[in-house]
């Protein structure tokens, strides 16, 4: 999906979120097709991939810099869609 191996990562989040959830969450799963699955995968990887540019940035100048051009390569790939 992406240089950052996105796709692979959100794959095993969702996993672990939903056996951790034990919600509807995970059993709406079970009526979507593989090909809608991995499309609400590959969005969840997506929101996980720009909330952590965000959240696990030094709250520094420096910090904002470097989560400002990460979020650029994402604006750029997007773009390319």
């Amino acid at each position: 999906m992406t240089p950052f191996g996105v796709r692979r990562r959100g794959r095993a989040l969702l996993r672990r979120l939903a056996v951790r959830a034990e919600s509807n969450f995970s059993f709406s799963f079970a009526f979507a097709s593989q090909k809608q699955r991995e499309a609400l995968q590959d969005v969840y990887a997506f929101c996980r991939s720009v909330d952590d540019i965000v959240d696990e940035r030094p709250h520094t100048a420096q910090g904002d810099k470097d989560a400002g051009a990460q979020l650029e390569v994402w604006r750029e790939f997007i773009k390319r869609l």
